[in-house]
C-alpha cells in the first residue's frame, strides 16, 4: 500500500484477507501542516433511539426455531423468531459477528475483534457466562458448532493462509482439518456431522470428510462471480450459498436458485426445524420455505443509547500560507556516534544534528516512502 500523488492511501497489490476482514486498516497517516483553531467545548449529551433495520448483519435461528440471534452493529442481540423487541447481550467493545447456536440452545458462539485480532467467544442466551475460547496473534473466525455440540469448526490463518480448524470444546485443543496455500474459510457442518463444506478463494465450495480428510469440490463459479457462506439444506445433500454475479446478490443452491431480486446480504441461509429458512436482505430479516415463492419479514426493534462526548472540536486549515509547527513527530532514533537524530514526520524520514535544522533523508528525498500491503 502506498500514498498517491495527493498523499492518499491506495492498494498497490491485492490486500490480504486478514487486512480486509480487519477493516482494511493498514495505516493511518496524519500531518498537521497548518494551525488548528479551537472551537468552544461541547457538553456531553446522551439519549435513546432505536433501529428496525441494519446493514450487513447475519441472523441465526435457535435449534428450537423460537429465537433469533442477530449481530447488528457489532453487538449480539436475541429476539423472538416472530419478531419484536431485540434484547442486547453484549457491549460495543466486542465488535462481534457470525453468531451460531449450540445444538442444545444453551450457548451462542461468535467471533470478536475485541483483542485486535478475531477470536472465538461463547455466551448464554440470557447474556451470562461470556467466555473466550481462543487466543493468540492469529485470526479465528466464522465459528460453527458441530451437530453433536462437541466441536467448533472455524477458519484461521494460524498456518500462514486461512484454513479450516476444529476446536475440541472439552479439552480446548485445536487441529487443522484443511490448510493449503489457498484461502479456505466459512465452514458449514453437514446435518449428520460427518462432512464440512467451506469456501476456497471466493470461487468454489469444497467438502471434506472429517474422519478421513477426503476432499471433493461441490460448487465452482466462473471468473467474475464470488461465492460465500455455504450451508446445508435439510436433506444433507444439497448446499445453499451466497452468490454475487452481474451486480446481483442472490441465494443460490445446488438444487436451484433460492432468492433473487433482493439485495441479499452475504451471510448463510439458516434452516429452522419447521422447514423455514432465515436470511438477511435489504436491511431486514427475511424468511421463506423451500419451494415457495413467497417471503416474509421478521420485524425487530433494537434500542440504542446515543452519546455525544464532551470535547473541543478543532477546525483544521490546510491551505493557509506560511510555516507552522509539525505535530505527530515520532519514532526518534539516535545515530551510533550520537551526533544526529532521525525521526518520522509528514510521512517522511528527517535527520537533524544537535541544534540544527531538520532535513529530509536522502533515502526518501526523491518521493514519499511506500508501504507494502500487510
Amino acid at each position: 500500500m502506498s500514498p498517491d500523488a495527493n498523499g492518499s492511501i491506495g492498494w498497490t497489490s491485492r490486500p490480504t484477507r486478514r487486512a480486509v476482514l480487519a477493516g482494511g486498516a493498514g495505516a493511518v497517516l496524519a500531518a498537521a501542516s497548518a494551525p488548528a483553531v479551537a472551537a468552544p467545548a461541547r457538553a456531553g449529551t446522551a439519549g435513546r433511539t432505536s433501529v428496525t433495520t441494519g446493514t450487513d448483519f447475519a441472523v441465526a435461528p435457535s435449534p428450537d426455531g423460537r429465537s433469533l440471534a442477530l449481530d447488528l452493529l457489532g453487538v449480539l442481540w436475541v429476539c423472538s423468531a416472530s419478531g419484536g423487541t431485540a434484547r442486547r447481550l453484549t457491549s460495543d467493545l466486542y465488535d462481534l459477528a457470525q453468531p451460531d447456536w449450540s445444538p442444545d440452545g444453551s450457548a451462542i458462539v461468535f467471533q470478536s475483534y475485541r483483542d485486535g485480532v478475531f477470536n472465538l467467544w461463547t455466551i448464554r442466551p440470557d447474556g451470562s457466562a461470556i467466555r473466550q475460547l481462543t487466543r493468540g496473534p492469529f485470526d479465528h473466525r466464522e465459528p460453527r458448532y458441530s451437530p453433536d455440540g462437541r466441536t467448533v469448526a472455524y477458519s484461521s490463518d494460524a498456518g500462514g493462509s486461512y484454513g479450516i480448524h476444529l476446536l475440541d470444546l472439552a479439552t480446548g485443543a485445536s487441529r487443522a482439518l484443511t490448510d493449503t496455500s489457498a484461502e479456505e474459510y466459512e465452514p458449514a457442518w453437514s446435518p449428520d456431522g460427518t462432512r464440512l463444506a467451506f469456501v476456497v478463494a471466493d470461487t468454489r465450495i469444497d467438502v471434506v470428510e472429517v474422519a478421513t480428510g477426503a476432499r471433493s469440490t461441490a460448487v465452482t463459479v466462473p471468473a467474475g462471480q464470488v461465492i460465500h457462506q455455504p450451508s446445508w439444506l435439510p436433506n444433507g445433500t444439497d448446499l445453499a450459498y451466497h452468490l454475487f454475479r452481474a451486480g446481483l446478490n442472490e441465494l443460490a443452491s445446488t438444487a436451484g436458485t433460492l432468492v433473487t431480486g433482493e439485495e441479499v446480504f452475504p451471510f448463510r441461509a439458516r434452516f429452522a426445524p419447521d422447514g423455514r429458512y432465515f436470511y438477511t436482505s435489504a436491511g431486514t430479516v427475511r424468511t421463506r420455505r423451500l419451494g415457495s415463492g413467497s417471503a416474509g419479514t421478521v420485524g425487530f426493534t433494537a434500542a440504542l443509547t446515543t452519546t455525544t462526548p464532551k470535547y473541543r472540536k478543532r477546525a483544521r486549515v490546510f491551505d493557509a500560507p506560511g510555516s507552522f509547527p509539525v505535530a505527530g513527530i515520532g519514532s526518534p532514533a539516535v545515530s551510533p556516534d550520537g551526533s544526529m537524530v532521525a525521526f518520522r514526520a509528514l510521512n517522511d524520514i528527517y535527520l537533524m544534528r544537535d541544534g540544527g535544522t531538520p532535513g529530509r533523508s536522502s533515502a526518501t528525498a526523491g518521493g514519499r516512502p511506500t508501504r507494502t500491503s500487510p
